[in-house]
Order: structure tokens, then sequence, then C-alpha cells
């Protein structure tokens, strides 16, 4: 991983879980304990913790830390299964491009094999090389419902595991864990609405988690069918946030039958499902724009999120004063997050006077790159217009700049 990208603590985080998996609770908590004992305030490096390994369990975790945090990448298992005399057969081959960083993982993974009846059998076996066969066992020849690789998803990696839809609806309806049932879920997303429609109907029904019960709502939201409009009229009104907005962004438009429920959106507790109903309200009924955009005044939202949208949609009805109100947020007055918001509306506009670009060449030369290089980008794109390249032009050109501050501007003017 690279330090300070996105994926730095995410994948520490996985890890990190992945050592519970392994080792067991128990194990792995005498060792955290004993990290934190020995290292309290102090500044410490992978191996710190190595040594913990061997320090509380007399073990050398060797093979756990060459491939996870030593090397590159994560596995990429392709998994099927088969039903064979007295058990069910899995095969997992290891599809990964391997190089001299990445190579084949060997990691202890559960299988579980869910049937019919409502019972089930798991067993957990090492995962190593290009191709791995389980077989778990199952003496009374019942009926197969679906097949778990890694239930609960302990591992980090990436699966092709391709089943048949009677397989995911019995894993949505009763897989033990949330992203087992949500993996079954967003599997169904290719699948025919007439195929699938009753399952994710029933799913919703049932399920308490937030992701699944969204998924279902974002792949029926513009099934027109009366029982998949009144499942997103029910997601619309979710007392979980998440639910509320994948029903709202999932819509493409907003039909008649499900305005009302929209419109109560625009008093959301969610700065984001506010906004994202509040822009389809007035692109799908813009004969009702002005009170849509009266019931939002006053609402700023994170980051001015919320009243930079409302200008923008205001400036798209010919409002030259919320051009300018936009203008301003760019300002040095502004947060930065409130400026790179502003900006990115201006960009969607085309809009670039002499005023705003003061605004944008002085946010370019910021020591705040996030902030700099959205400037950069709103530059680049104004200065490709025929009716703002002159004037941008003509103020670089006028413009005393320092050589560092010439230098952060060659992007757009060289």
């Amino acid at each position: 991983t690279i330090s300070g990208s996105a994926r730095h603590y995410p994948k520490g985080a996985a890890v990190i879980d992945m050592m519970l998996h392994v080792f067991g609770e128990d194990q792995f908590r005498r060792v955290i304990n004993h990290f934190l004992k020995h290292h309290a305030y102090g500044l410490v490096e992978t191996n710190d913790l190595y040594q913990s390994f061997q320090d509380t369990l007399g073990l050398t975790p060797h093979r756990f830390f060459d491939q996870w945090l030593y090397r590159g990448g994560e596995p990429h298992y392709a998994v099927r299964w088969e039903a064979v005399p007295g058990a069910t057969r899995v095969t997992v081959q290891q599809v990964h491009a391997r190089d001299h960083l990445v190579r084949y993982f060997a990691m202890p993974v559960d299988f579980a094999v869910h049937y019919t009846d409502g019972t089930h059998d798991a067993l957990r076996a090492e995962v190593d090389g290009p191709i791995t066969t389980v077989d778990v066992p199952d003496g009374r020849g019942r009926e197969v419902a679906f097949v778990l690789f890694d239930p609960g998803s302990r591992i980090l990696k990436r699966t092709t595991f391709t089943k048949p839809f009677a397989e995911l609806r019995a894993q949505a309806l009763h897989a033990p864990h949330m992203i087992d049932r949500w993996d079954a879920v967003a599997a169904m997303r290719d699948t025919d609405v007439e195929e699938k429609r009753a399952t994710l109907i029933e799913t919703f029904g049932r399920e308490r988690f937030h992701a699944v019960k969204g998924e279902v709502a974002a792949q029926l939201a513009n099934d027109p069918h009366p029982d998949s409009r009144a499942l997103v009229r029910r997601a619309l009104a979710d007392g979980d946030v998440e639910v509320r907005r994948a029903a709202i962004k999932g819509l493409r438009t907003v039909p008649e039958e499900l305005r009302t429920a929209v419109e109560v959106m625009l008093a959301d507790s969610s700065y984001d499902v506010l906004a994202t109903a509040m822009k389809k309200l007035v692109a799908d009924f813009p004969q009702h724009g002005a009170r849509y955009l009266a019931a939002t005044d006053g609402v700023d939202g994170l980051d001015n999120a919320v009243r930079v949208e409302r200008l923008e949609l205001l400036a798209h009805t010919g409002d030259a004063a919320a051009l300018d109100r936009i203008a301003e947020l760019t300002t040095v007055s502004h947060e930065f997050r409130t400026r790179q918001n502003a900006m990115q509306a201006l960009k969607r506009l085309g809009h670039c006077n002499e005023a705003v670009a003061g605004h944008l060449f002085t946010a370019a030369l910021s020591n705040n790159r996030r902030l700099a290089n959205v400037a950069i980008d709103v530059l680049k794109d104004m200065r490709g217009r025929t009716a703002h390249r002159t004037m941008l032009d003509r103020h670089y050109r006028n413009g005393t700049w320092t050589e560092r501050e010439r230098e952060m501007l060659k992007a757009v003017f060289e």
C-alpha cells in the first residue's frame, strides 16, 4: 500500500481482522494486549507486532506477515461446487496475476453448505496453491440450498463464484451473515426484474441491515410494477438514512405516484438525501421548481453543498444573482471544501468572468493542494471554452507571478 492513500487504513483494518480469523480470538487478544502494553505512547513498526506474536505465543507468523504485509496484492479465487457421493465438493482456483511480489496465498478458509431442510455443515480447510479441492461431508443425502466460501467474508479477496438464481434466492433469504445476504442480492443486479422481483420484495421485508435493504431498493427503483413502487415508497421513508439514500439515488426519474414521498425528503435529516431529492424534483417537475427551491432556502448543508446545489439550479433558470452568489463562495472568505463545491458548480455552469478568474487563480496558487488541484482543473476547463480563453490568457499575462507560482500555473497556460 501507499502511505497516505485511501487504501492504507482500510487494508490495515482488514489485515488485523484476518489475524483474529487465522490465530483465534483468545490468542490474538493476548498478542494485542502485549503489543499495546509494551509500546504504549511509543513509535512502532511492523516488526514490533511480529515480535509480540513470538513473545506471547511462541510462534513465528512469518507466512501471514510475508503474504499480507511484506508483499502485495490479494487473492482472486474462482470457486465452484458439485455434488459427489457423500459430500459437496468445492473447488477453488487462485486466478490472480502473480509476480515477484504477489504469489499464491495460503489461508485457512471456512466452507459452509446449507441444505433445503434448514441444516448446514461447515469446516475449515487450508487453501493453497493454484487449485484446492475440499469435500464437505454429508452422510444423509440432503439437498443443497446454497454454498458459502468464506462465510462472513473474513478474508481480503476477490471472488468469482457464479450461482444460479435459486441458490442466490436461498442465500439472500437465509444466510446467517449480512455480507453473504448482500452478496447474493448484489449478484442479482443483471437478473431480469420479472424473475427477481418477488425475491427482492421478500428479502426487504425480512431484512434489518441497511446495506441489503438499500441494494434491494436500488434494484427495484425503476421497476413500474405496483409491488415495486410500494416497496420503493417504503424505502424512501425508511428510518435508516442509507436505505433512503439508496432509494432516491436509484430513481432515474421520479414517477408521479412517488412525487409526494420524494417531496417529504426536502426536509430530510440527511443533507445528501435532501439535495438529491431537490435536484430530481426540479428536473422532473419543473412546473413546481420554484416551490421546491423555496422549501430548501436557508439550508446550507455540509461544506455548503446543499446551498451550492440550490444556487446552481437557480442559475439554470437564468438567475444572475445566483451566479454571483456561487462566485462569492469561491473566495478566501470560505473554507476550502465550500470553495471546491462552488468552483465545480461554476465549471458545470460554464460561468467565468474577471472576478471568478481572480478567485480561481488565488485558489490554484494555494498551498492546500486539494483546493489547488480543483482550481487548476476548473481553469483548464474554462480555458478550453472559446468564450473564456482570451480573458484568462490576459489575466495570466498581466499577472505578476513568482517563479514558483508560474510553475504551478504551467499546467494550464503552457
